[in-house]
């Protein structure tokens, strides 16, 4: 079935992102606040086949430590990953058409020092 929530997401301003930030990190000062990861990656999960958008998951690793995760969604809104549970070991990449990224890297420490376009 099509979501008929076709627009997700919307763009704000550069003080409403600063501020919102801001206030995670008001109440998370020792938590990793953004992660990155490479635009040749991202493309990888846009360019399934069927791919309509990204899904941004939050995550707590084995150690304890915030991440996120990111896979694509369909036009019904269904997550674009492997099919099955086949338990391979965490940090192997795959090779399927069916991607799911994770590790990208935390800030801090790895953050915009630009005070310009920090957030």
């Amino acid at each position: 079935m099509e979501n008929s929530n076709k627009s997700k997401g919307k763009f704000i301003s550069k003080a409403k992102a600063k501020k919102e930030v801001n206030n995670f990190k008001k109440g998370n000062s020792k938590k990793p606040y953004a992660y990155s990861f490479d635009k040749e990656k991202i493309e990888k999960l846009l360019n399934q086949s069927g791919a309509e958008g990204l899904r941004v998951y939050l995550t707590k690793e084995d150690n304890g430590n915030t991440s996120v995760l990111m896979c694509a969604y369909d036009v019904d809104d269904n997550n674009i990953i492997p099919k099955g549970d086949t338990n391979e070991p965490q940090m192997k990449e795959t090779t399927g058409d069916e991607q799911i990224l994770n590790s990208g890297n935390a800030c801090p420490p790895d953050c915009n020092i630009d005070p310009e376009t920090s957030l």
